[in-house]
């Protein structure tokens, strides 16, 4: 998802569902982690016209791109 640009669930799962056609999703599990992701304040979430629009906040790191701790 693209920083800044308001995306309906529909449009992302329609991203993923293209990049990676081998890992089947749905919408609704779509949904689901974005909402998570609002929750965790990576995505924002806006109303529009009664839609649900999502918008990129921050880059979303994966869990091996954090560097070790130091000890």
């Amino acid at each position: 998802m693209p920083l800044g640009e308001p995306r309906l669930v529909r449009e992302v799962h329609a991203d993923l569902t293209e990049a990676h056609p081998e890992r089947g999703t749905s919408v609704q599990v779509v949904r689901n982690t974005l909402e998570t992701l609002v929750k965790r304040g990576v995505v924002g979430k806006g109303i529009q016209k009664g839609t649900a629009m999502y918008t990129a906040t921050a880059p979303v790191a994966s869990e091996g791109d954090e560097p070790p701790a130091a000890g």
